[in-house]
């Protein structure tokens, strides 16, 4: 009491300290859920179309002659994730970088964790993400079709996004974050904003990664059944149901 009164703006400035750790965290947020989205729907989408190229130039049929569509389609994944993960470390690296050469408060601790948490699930969101984008790049007959079926498929992270930055901004953590954030389907763009604000309690961090796991499981065994039916009617476009019938048909074919 005493020292606030011989300096006023010592209050003031414990007070500034405080906000600018909260703003820190609710920026962290809301960068977690915009990068998430941003790479997810970037790489999603380039797996998609590159299917439905392969799928015209009839090559993959012969791969898939030899090789178990699962497999390759988590390949697909393996390849192009792992690209996705070199430019966000670059970039990730820059963040610090700079965070550090210009000495800005609480970041260069903040940036380093929130690159870390972003690479981490920016890998289980590709993957069963990438799954569902490959899988719908082999319906269409071309990657002009390939565009109108990936769109529709847009708007599954879209509302992940949407809910999770209008969420990241304001100072709750409400029941309804906290479900679309255990839901695979959102996960990955609402979990990390839940996180680098300090929401999430370690068993809710478990549980949705243990979620996203075996979702990515079922989802790549899944997609690879339609991605196998679709590559195979390559100058037709197939909805969902008919790519999973032809594929678990051509697979018990040829198993016999």
């Amino acid at each position: 009491e005493l020292e606030s009164l011989i300096d006023p703006q010592l209050e003031f400035r414990n007070v500034e300290a405080a906000d600018d750790g909260t703003e820190a965290e609710q920026a962290a947020g809301a960068i977690a859920v915009i990068v998430m989205f941003g790479a997810i729907l970037a790489y999603g989408q380039w797996i998609g179309y590159s299917v439905a190229d392969e799928k015209g130039s009839r090559v993959v049929e012969l791969i898939l002659g030899a090789v178990p569509p699962h497999h390759l389609l988590a390949g697909k994944l393996l390849a192009i994730g792992s690209m996705g993960i070199a430019q966000m470390t670059l970039l990730g690296s820059l963040v610090v970088g700079y965070s550090l050469a210009a000495d800005l408060v609480n970041m260069p601790d903040l940036a380093a964790g929130l690159v870390v948490l972003l690479l981490a699930w920016f890998l289980l969101g590709f993957a069963f993400y990438g799954a569902i984008y490959a899988a719908g790049g082999s319906l269409a007959a071309d990657t002009h079709e390939a565009s109108t079926t990936l769109t529709v498929l847009n708007i599954l992270p879209i509302i992940g996004y949407v809910f999770g930055v209008i969420a990241s901004s304001q100072g709750t953590d409400t029941a309804l974050l906290r479900t679309f954030s255990l839901i695979p389907l959102w996960a990955p763009m609402t979990m990390p904003g839940r996180i680098a604000r300090g929401w999430a309690p370690p068993w809710e961090v478990g549980a949705s990664v243990l979620l996203m796991l075996l979702s990515i499981y079922a989802v790549i065994r899944l997609a690879g059944w339609v991605y196998r039916g679709g590559v195979a009617r390559a100058s037709s476009k197939l909805g969902w149901r008919e790519a999973f019938r032809t594929g678990r048909d051509l697979g018990a074919g040829r198993t016999r």
